[in-house]
């Protein structure tokens, strides 16, 4: 499970690169990591608030790197995909449920820069 959480937690610092400088990236690639530690039960993130508190957080900022990626080049050509995709992260209730976004956010933005990152 530590594992899962890491790999999650490095998707969204992927996703965070695309569209925020590395010092704001390095400020946010936790908020993933800390909710899905929490939503599980795991005490060890609690010092930086509780479980909701934390997964407000992650939810504020996947919504806004998804409304950036709207208007960005290259993936502004898929605006609609990513717009949905924020309609989804509003209606999450999880922070596992805001990591499959993530993921998926990932793979389109990714395709579309033909990075692979």
């Amino acid at each position: 499970m530590e594992n899962e959480r890491y790999i999650a937690g490095f998707r969204f610092e992927r996703l965070l690169s695309k569209v925020y400088s590395a010092s704001s990236v390095n400020a946010n690639k936790s908020l993933l990591e800390n909710a899905l530690t929490m939503e599980q039960g795991k005490t060890y993130a609690k010092h930086l608030g509780s479980s909701e508190k934390q997964f407000f957080a992650l939810q504020k900022k996947l919504i806004e790197t998804l409304n950036k990626l709207q208007t960005k080049a290259p993936y502004s050509q898929s605006n609609e995909y990513f717009k949905n995709l924020v309609n989804y992260s509003e209606k999450s209730d999880s922070a596992a449920g805001l990591s499959e976004i993530v993921e998926k956010a990932l793979l389109k933005a990714s395709s579309l820069d033909n990075s692979g990152k």
